[in-house]
Order: structure tokens, then C-alpha cells, then sequence
């Protein structure tokens, strides 16, 4: 069988694209006109007073009344409340809450957030036992407690008659309005009716052949589209009863319509020489245009069963990355085959958290649909992540072996992922922004710059590509991958690194309103909070995550705040809370954490200059590792010939820095250098430290946050060098 060698295009714009990362909608919108708007219309806002559980609310005034005392509240709030109370007890998505009561501005979340908690805390509620807002996990906000309207208050009835008379005339000239209003509403809802873009009208393929024996194939091919895209459960699916069907948009779209599908699918059958070329398009109902024409399948008469199937595939991965992937899809040189698709989707879903997982769904991907390009970019990174570097290699390769089949797109792709195995983190960044060109508001695109900037010491670039993915709206099935995990901890220490602990602070809390047991926001939060000297709050998160399951002890988050407490000059806080962690680890004792704790501990007795013990430690951790290349290994090889330089150790020291040299190459990126330029610089060889460094961000080493908490106690021979704090100085 023969796949056709037609490319997909877009003739209606820009929707729909699978790069390297996959986005779900936030929520399910319809087409209204040429702009997409809220599937329902929200509640208007009643103007008068209301009982809200034990509160009068008044939002003419901004007050909130109760039998003990009257308390005001921003206006954003009441508009909150008020919009929260109008549609009761519906839940609220974010999106529609923002696009209400801010009128459509870009907010970010954490705005929202923050005005949910001034509501919260005006009322008295609380979020982990709500009598008045609730959070719905991946949903939204509702309000739980009774709604009751009231009467307006004495001094409102105390109005002179002819004000009253005023009111009078403007509520029936308003009467008079609405009436009008709502009667053209119906007229334009009948004239141009709202269509579902999860609705899809599949027609009977038009069969033009010339031969009615080929009839029951084009009732077949609608007929298992039907079926296919039902199992999928993407969309709502119409069959088309059209007696004469029809392959012009039109005819299509007008069919469509009539159902509230907002796209629809058709296709037609074609024979040339005695081969059957069946094709098969989307469109969109509302414009009438071509969204995809998708690569035709060609093949024997006998084999047409194949042909249907394989056409089938390729038009329900088109829906699925219509609606479900990036928004500029006719930038890529193939559409995925559905059951390509949905392994590519559950790879990437699994890409941050389990890598051999991973690997198994890319590679099925690639192997159902072998044109899967993006797949192949995935994979390429997923078998990098893996140790499996060759592999990932000849993936690349392979692809850059017929890169002129690709498109100018992915081609850039291409490139940026050749680039990756080099180190050349600049001209990745270069890539990028020319990636970022062609899709300016593109999410991935965004968190990909944020962490390369941040690799390159730009954190003032860093902050802001993550704010663009942070503040953005309708981005929520996207915010809750746990990638974005990273893009919030990179901005987070991109404001550390620029001393702005108060942002952030805001953006390691605007995380964990996302991932609120993720054990490195909670550090970051905790790292921010001892750089701004706010004990009780430090105090509040430590016996936070003493009490839930965040994956790591609390002692990890005590060492992380004893590191920013010394790098800021508080030696005494620093020692303190060292101890602290050791008390921590004393008291856990997990023989199943051997390592973790082990390693834990020796950086607590690291930062209470304890060094005998902890060489002692880092000695019987590296016998655990021995012989390993892995990034534990190397790390504990790294702190091991660190502490004993400072104990003037030379034979330790020396051998593990000659262990370091020998275990360095491309896949390390530069962390063996790094390493060696800490060791170096206990051993009094301090600019011989300063090349080391250098050589290391060269080899791709790019955690220069580090420097600034973590690793600073490494380097604490080379602090009032210029040379040294050259290389710390940010970028840009």
C-alpha cells in the first residue's frame, strides 16, 4: 500500500499542531462567529443585597455585614463573590471566572488565586474545611454556603420621592432594553447558531470511481469512522443520512449545521489504473473551509479494506490534534495516525516522572506510525534521559538523513534537538526564538526558552518566558503537566538569583496552588522565607511537610533553608537549622533510604563543619556507588574530594579529582569540571578553579542557581575574586 504524497495544510488558519509536548484544552469552548466564546453565557450580576451563610453581602458598598461587624473588601472581590453567588451552586472554571469579573485582561492565576484567599479570609473560611468557597481539584471555585436575597436596608427607603420616581423610569427603561435585547439575541441565536467543535458530522465518503460496486466501500469508510471516533471518546459523533452525498464544503458545512457539529468530516474514492485512492478532509462548519486534506491512502481493489483502515487512523488522529494538540499543526509534514497519537500522548504524559515508561509508548508511536516525526524528537530526549545516548544519537540521525522531507518547522526542531547532545545551549536559544516567531504564544515553546536562559545565566529571560506560560489564560490542562513543575522552580530561582525573594516566594506559593505536595516547591517556598527572615512562616511550611506525603523527609527541606541562611550571612540561623535536619534524620532512620539519608546527612554535618563525620559518610556512600558514572555517583565523588581538601586530606582529594577527570565526556555536561573547580579551590589553587569553571559551563554545565544556595559552601575560597563573581554575575 502506497501512502499518498499529499502534505497536510491548513486552508482555514492556524489550529491545531503536535510539537514536541502535548496541550488539552482547558475546557470545552463552541465557535460563535469567527471567535470562540464560553460555551454558556454567565449569570448577570445582581446589583442588590444578599445573605451569604452568616454575612449580608453588599456589594455597593463593598461591605460584608454580620451580627458582630461590618468588614470591606476590594471591589475585584465583591466582583468575585457576586459572580460566585449568580451562578450557585455551579462550579467555575478559572478561565471563566477570569474572563468575567477581570473582562477578559491576562491575569495570572495567581491574581485569582489571591482574591479567592481575600474572600476566604474576609468571610472567616477555610480552604481545608470550606463553608463558603470551595476548591474544586482541576476544576475550579464554587460557593457551598446558603444564598438567600434580602430586603434593601431602612436608609434606602428614606430616598425622596422624586429619586425614587428616577429609579422607577430607569428599571422600566432598562425592562424595556432587555426585552429588546434579549429578542435579537434569539433572532441572531436562530439566524447563526452556535456550533460544537466536539460535535463532528461524519459523511458518507462520495464515491467517483465510476463503478457503483464501490458504494458499499464509501458507506463502509463512514461507517468505521463512526465507530472509531466514538471508542476514542474526543467527540460527539453524527452520522450524515444523506442520500446523495456531496464533497464539496458547502453542501458539507450546511448538512453540519443543521446538527450543531461544528466540524465535519467527508472524503472521496477515486480509481486510476486499477488502484483505489481514497481521500478524506476536515472542515470547519462554521467557516466553510478546509481545515485538512489528509494524505490519501492508494491501493489494489483486493487490498481496499487496508486502504479504509489506514484512512480511518490518519483522520481520527487529524480530530485529535485538532482539538487537543498545539495550534499550529499544518506546520508539520504528517498527521499521526489516532492509535500513533494516543501512545505519543500517554509517552509524554509519562516523560517527566517515568522514563523507561516513556520510552515504551514512544517507541510504539514510532513504531505504528514511522512518519511520526515529533514522536521521533521525543524519543530522541526520552532515550538521553535514559543513559541511552547512542540510541537517541541515530534517532536524530536519521531523521537529519532526510530532513528535506520535513518542513521548514521541523526542521528547526530538528536542529535545536541536534544541538542539544553538543551542549550548545546558545544556539539552541537561537532556535528557539526562530521557533517562537512562527508560534509566538506556543506554551512548550516558552518553557523550553525559560530553562535554557536559566542554563545560561539569564534569569531576567528565564522570569519572563515562564510568565508568559504562568499568567497565560486557558492554559490549564497545560499548567497541570508536571513539566510546568519545572518552569515554576526555574522562575522561582531566577527571582533568587536577582535577590527578588519576595516574587519568588509569590511563584513558588502560585506552584503549589498547582502541586501542592511537591516537595521542591515547598523548599523553594521555604528557601524564599528564610532569605526574607519570615521565621514563623519557614516554621508553618516545615510542619507542613512533616505532615504530608511529599516523597522526601523534612530534614532535605531544613538543609536547603541552612544553605540560604549561611549564603545570606546568618551563620548562627544556618547551624541551627543543620542541626535540626540531623535531629530529623536521627529520628527517621529508613534502612529502605540508606542512600537519601545518607546523603542528607552529609551535607547537614558539611554546614555544621562536622567534616571527619561527614567524610566518614560520603566515603561509605561512595563504596554504595562504586564504580558508577550516574549523577549520584559523581555527586558524592564531588562533595566527598571537597571535604577532604578542607580537611587537608591531599591523598583523598587528589584521587577523586583524578576519578573526576576520567569519568567526564559530553553526556556529563560539564558536572565533573564543576566539581573539580570546587576541589581546587579548598586545595589553595584558586585560579586554576576559575579555568575549571569556565571549562565547565563550555562542557554544558548550567546550574548557576547553585552558586547562589547549594554549591556555595564549595566555592567559599573563591568569594571577593572578580573573576569569580564575573562568572556569577547574570546575563542580560
Amino acid at each position: 500500500m502506497e501512502r499518498g504524497r499529499h502534505s497536510v495544510r491548513s486552508v482555514a488558519g492556524n489550529r491545531g499542531v503536535v510539537v514536541p509536548f502535548p496541550v488539552t484544552q482547558a475546557s470545552k469552548k463552541d465557535y460563535n462567529g469567527a471567535t470562540m466564546r464560553p460555551e454558556t453565557a454567565p449569570a448577570a450580576k445582581p446589583t442588590g443585597p444578599f445573605r451569604l451563610g452568616d454575612w449580608e453581602v453588599r456589594p455597593h458598598h463593598n461591605e460584608l455585614v454580620s451580627a458582630q461587624e461590618t468588614r470591606h473588601i476590594e471591589p475585584k472581590a465583591m466582583d468575585l463573590l457576586v459572580f460566585m453567588a449568580s451562578n450557585a451552586p455551579e462550579v467555575l472554571s478559572k478561565d471563566a471566572i477570569i474572563d468575567f469579573v477581570w473582562e477578559g485582561r491576562i491575569i495570572s492565576e495567581g491574581t485569582l488565586t489571591n482574591t479567592i484567599a481575600e474572600l476566604r479570609r474576609a468571610l472567616g473560611d477555610d480552604a481545608r474545611h470550606p463553608r463558603y468557597i470551595e476548591t474544586i481539584p482541576k476544576r475550579g471555585y464554587c460557593l457551598v454556603a446558603p444564598i438567600e436575597s434580602v430586603s434593601p436596608s431602612t436608609s434606602d427607603d428614606e430616598q425622596a420621592p422624586l429619586h425614587r420616581r428616577r429609579i422607577l423610569v430607569v428599571i422600566a427603561a432598562t425592562a424595556v432594553l432587555l426585552t429588546v435585547v434579549a429578542a435579537a439575541t434569539i433572532f441572531l441565536q436562530t439566524r447563526n447558531r452556535p456550533l460544537d467543535p466536539e460535535v463532528v458530522l461524519v459523511s458518507v465518503f462520495v464515491n467517483r470511481t465510476g463503478d457503483p460496486s464501490f458504494d458499499a466501500a464509501a458507506l463502509l469508510v463512514r461507517d468505521r469512522l463512526v465507530t472509531k471516533l466514538s471508542e476514542s471518546g474526543l467527540v460527539q459523533v453524527v452520522p450524515a443520512n444523506i442520500d446523495q452525498p456531496d464533497d464539496m464544503i458547502d453542501s458539507l458545512s450546511s448538512a453540519a449545521r443543521t446538527s450543531g457539529a461544528g466540524l465535519a468530516v467527508s472524503g472521496t474514492l477515486y480509481l486510476h489504473e486499477g488502484q483505489v485512492e481514497v481521500q478524506a478532509r476536515l472542515v470547519d462548519v462554521q467557516e466553510s473551509a478546509l481545515l485538512y486534506a489528509i494524505p490519501a491512502s492508494i491501493t489494489d481493489q483486493e487490498r481496499i479494506s487496508e486502504a479504509l483502515d489506514e484512512v480511518v487512523q490518519q483522520t481520527v488522529g487529524v480530530v485529535a490534534t485538532h482539538l487537543h494538540a498545539h495550534g499550529h499543526f499544518q506546520l508539520m509534514s504528517h498527521a499521526p495516525d489516532f492509535e500513533a497519537y494516543r501512545e505519543f500522548i500517554a509517552g509524554s504524559e509519562l516523560f517527566a516522572v517515568d522514563t523507561i515508561a516513556s520510552i515504551h509508548h514512544l517507541e510504539r508511536a514510532v513504531e505504528l506510525d514511522p512518519n511520526f516525526t515529533p514522536a521521533k524528537f521525543r524519543l530522541s530526549v526520552a532515550y538521553r534521559n535514559g543513559g541511552r545516548q547512542a540510541e537517541g544519537a541515530e534517532v536524530l540521525a536519521r531523521l537529519n538523513e532526510n530532513r528535506q522531507t520535513l518542513t521548514g518547522f521541523e526542521r528547526l526542531w530538528l536542529d535545536y534537538f541536534l544541538a542539544g547532545p553538543e551542549n550548545r545551549r546558545r544556539d539552541r536559544l537561537v532556535l528557539l526564538r526562530r521557533i517562537e516567531d512562527t508560534v509566538p504564544d506556543d506554551p512548550v515553546v516558552q518553557h523550553m526558552i525559560c530553562g535554557t536562559a536559566a542554563a545560561l545565566n539569564r534569569p531576567r529571560e528565564a522570569i519572563s518566558a515562564a510568565t508568559a506560560i504562568i499568567g497565560a489564560k486557558g492554559l490549564v490542562g497545560f499548567l497541570e503537566n508536571p513539566i510546568v513543575i519545572k518552569t515554576y522552580l526555574r522562575c522561582a530561582t531566577s527571582h533568587h538569583i536577582l535577590g527578588n525573594h519576595l516574587e519568588e516566594l509569590r511563584t513558588a506559593q502560585s506552584g503549589l496552588e498547582i502541586f501542592p505536595t511537591d516537595h521542591d516547591l515547598l523548599v523553594a517556598v521555604a528557601r524564599a522565607l528564610t532569605a526574607l527572615g519570615d521565621k514563623k512562616g519557614f516554621e508553618e511550611v516545615v510542619a507542613r511537610v512533616s505532615t504530608i506525603d511529599t516523597g522526601l523527609t523534612p530534614a532535605n527541606l531544613l538543609i536547603e533553608a541552612a544553605a540560604t541562611a549561611r549564603a545570606h550571612g546568618r551563620p548562627e540561623q544556618a547551624l541551627d537549622l543543620a542541626r535540626r535536619a540531623l535531629t530529623v534524620l536521627d529520628d527517621r532512620a529508613d534502612p529502605n533510604e540508606a542512600f537519601t539519608e545518607g546523603w542528607l546527612r552529609a551535607r547537614a554535618l558539611v554546614l555544621t563543619d562536622e567534616l571527619d563525620q561527614a567524610q566518614a559518610v560520603l566515603e561509605t556512600l561512595r563504596s554504595m556507588t562504586e564504580g558508577g558514572t550516574t549523577s549520584p555517583s559523581l555527586r558524592v565523588d564531588g562533595w566527598l574530594g571537597v571535604v577532604a581538601a578542607r580537611r587537608g586530606d591531599l591523598e583523598t582529594a587528589y584521587a577523586v579529582d583524578n576519578a573526576l577527570a576520567s569519568t567526564n565526556g559530553p553526556e556529563r555536561r560539564g558536572w565533573p569540571t564543576h566539581y573539580r573547580a570546587a576541589i581546587a579551590a579548598w586545595l589553595g589553587h584558586r585560579d586554576q578553579a576559575i579555568d575549571l569553571l569556565s571549562q565547565s559551563r563550555a562542557e554544558g554545565w548550567g546550574s548557576f542557581f547553585f552558586f547562589h544556595d547549594g554549591h556555595r559552601v564549595l566555592f567559599e575560597p573563591l568569594e571577593g575574586m572578580d573573576a569569580y563573581e564575573a562568572l556569577l554575575h547574570p546575563e542580560g
